[in-house]
C-alpha cells in the first residue's frame, strides 16, 4: 500500500472537482465517497451516471455504483441490497454515502472491496497487516480511496432523565 495523504481545503477550493476527477480515473481501485447531505450524494451519483453514459458503459452503472442514504426513492439507492445482502456491496467499485452511514455502519462493508483480491503467499508480515480477511478464506486490500467531502460531524444524543 502506498503513502497516506491528508488534504485540507477551504470552501470553493476545488475539492469536489478533484474528487470527481479521482472517481473518473481511479474508480476500479475502489472508492468510498461520503458527503454531508443526501442532495450532495445524489449529485455525485448524477455525475457518475453521466460519466458512464458518456463512456458508453451505462449498462455497468448499477453493477458499479451504489448510493447509501435514507431516501430510498433516490436513483442509485438499493436499500434492499443493503438489508438483505450487504456483503454484495463490497463488490461495487463506487460507494456513495452520507456521513451518517460512514460513521454509524459496519466499517468492513463500506471499506472492504472484494475486487482487490490478493494472494498472501507472496506477501511479508507487514504487507499482510493491511489486508482484510473474508469468511471464504480470501484476502483483499480495502478500497484504495476514501473521499470525504467536508468534515463529518456527529450529533451527540441529548438525554434528559427526570426523577
Amino acid at each position: 500500500m502506498g503513502s497516506r495523504f491528508r488534504f485540507t481545503f477551504c470552501c470553493g477550493s476545488g475539492k469536489t472537482t478533484i474528487i470527481k476527477e479521482l472517481i473518473r480515473t481511479q474508480r476500479y481501485k475502489g472508492i468510498l465517497y461520503s458527503a454531508s447531505t443526501i442532495k450532495e450524494c445524489n449529485e455525485m451519483y448524477e455525475y457518475c451516471k453521466n460519466l458512464y453514459v458518456s463512456e458508453g458503459h451505462e449498462d455497468q452503472l448499477t453493477n458499479d455504483v451504489i448510493v447509501l442514504h435514507s431516501d430510498y426513492r433516490s436513483e442509485g439507492t438499493d436499500n434492499n441490497l443493503w438489508r438483505n445482502n450487504p456483503k454484495e456491496i463490497m463488490t461495487k467499485p463506487i460507494i456513495i454515502c452520507t456521513h451518517h452511514k460512514l460513521l454509524n455502519e459496519f466499517p468492513e462493508l463500506l471499506i472492504g472491496y472484494r475486487r482487490n483480491i490478493v494472494n498472501i503467499e507472496y506477501l511479508d508480515y507487514i504487507e499482510r497487516a493491511n489486508l482484510i480477511a473474508s469468511s471464504d478464506g480470501q484476502y483483499y486490500y480495502p478500497r484504495q480511496l476514501i473521499l470525504i467531502d467536508e468534515l463529518p460531524t456527529c450529533n451527540s444524543l441529548k438525554l434528559k432523565i427526570d426523577k
